[in-house]
């Protein structure tokens, strides 16, 4: 419908905007290592400053970065620089809710587009992006974006590289997973392609495409509660049992009922693109039981269990904690770096100027505080 045409039209705006080397947006006209940060923000980005700082401090020559911001309130956004990355839609998502997976995958598929077009008017073509980087308005980059790089593309290495999808579980870890995330999940859905991941991932572009592309592979998809599911129509839905064998065509409708989907969307998404070609039905023919070879036929050989955000969960294990000086950013970033991660969460908006991040993160770069990931 027109909606549908002027959100696409928009989009398509957005991605070129996204990827053009204008003001501060991104580093390079050409480049062969294209970035793609997906963030979910509230009203704001609190540390506008500081990614764009990050971008252009950066002695990369051959890497860019582009942005698509989702807000939960768009018209509250006054800065320029974060209008011209939004995302032109907004899912209005409430904590822990569906809404949070349905606005990552828009995003998704809006930084699929980005590229492919002239970047200079001299004919040069700008690089589509190959990473996704999932992040929220607390994130902070730990690490240059030239280690940033090397670590996700590997240092001279022409291969398609790996998506970091976190601390991958097929089995909930405590009550709360069991009965909300792995429970809740539509139980037409086989076991073997139910896994969970960190939200706070990110794809290459063969598993992003994988990812954008499985409501298409699906084509038809159980319908939930007594056929009253509209499947993305707009239409009131019911919360009772599961039933009914109706058709409609978007993988969402399968976690519906669960509570954070988003731990749990993309590695399912990725497990049932890879494991089943598109069929939903079928035994499950792992013949491993070990968790390195289950996950291999899970997903192939180009994903690792290694976390690209870190966080802090010594205090509680239902939220992580929150650092707002410097001396808990450069704890942060020497422990981020230790396990080998690339950004680090949560950080209080308007606590960490740039010039103390700069100091952590910059400097202690160049005194050779930094590794390479080296699992691409």
């Amino acid at each position: 419908d027109n909606k549908e045409l002027e959100t696409q039209r928009r989009c398509d705006i957005i991605a070129s905007l996204g990827s053009l080397s204008v003001g501060d947006t991104c580093r390079r006209e050409l480049s062969t290592r294209h970035v793609a940060i997906l963030l979910l923000i509230i009203d704001d980005l609190p540390h506008e400053e500081i990614w764009k700082r990050w971008i252009s401090s950066s002695e990369c020559d051959d890497v860019r970065v582009s942005f698509v911001i989702h807000a939960k309130f768009p018209n509250a956004i006054r800065s320029p620089w974060v209008r011209r990355h939004l995302f032109p839609e907004s899912f209005r998502p409430e904590w822990g809710s569906i809404d949070i997976t349905r606005a990552m995958v828009a995003m998704l598929h809006a930084a699929l587009k980005i590229g492919n077009f002239s970047g200079n008017g001299n004919g040069d073509v700008v690089a589509s992006c190959d990473r996704f980087v999932y992040a929220s308005e607390s994130c902070l980059p730990i690490v240059p974006l030239s280690q940033f790089a090397d670590s996700l593309y590997g240092s001279g290495d022409s291969s398609p590289g790996k998506s970091w999808l976190g601390k991958l579980r097929r089995t909930p870890d405590n009550g709360y997973a069991s009965q909300k995330q792995f429970g809740a999940i539509h139980p037409h859905v086989p076991k073997k392609f139910v896994w969970k991941s960190d939200q706070w991932s990110m794809l290459t572009r063969k598993h992003a495409e994988l990812v954008a592309s499985v409501d298409k592979k699906l084509g038809e998809v159980e319908t939930l509660m007594n056929g009253q599911y509209s499947c993305g129509g707009g239409q009131k839905r019911s919360r009772g049992g599961w039933h009914g064998r109706h058709r409609c065509s978007v993988f969402y409708a399968y976690f519906d009922r669960m509570t954070a989907s988003d731990e749990m969307y993309m590695a399912t998404a990725l497990a049932y693109m890879y494991g089943s070609c598109g069929n939903l039905d079928g035994e499950d023919n792992r013949k491993s039981d070990t968790e390195d070879n289950v996950i291999l036929q899970s997903f192939g050989p180009d994903v690792v269990r290694s976390s690209i955000t870190y966080a802090d969960w010594t205090e509680s294990a239902r939220s992580p904690a929150t650092f707002s000086t410097i001396k808990e950013l450069e704890d942060a970033v020497q422990k981020g770096r230790n396990q080998e991660c690339l950004l680090a969460r949560k950080f209080k908006g308007g606590q960490i100027d740039v010039a103390g991040w700069e100091a952590t993160v910059i400097a202690t770069h160049h005194k050779g505080n930094c590794k390479v990931h080296s699992s691409t």
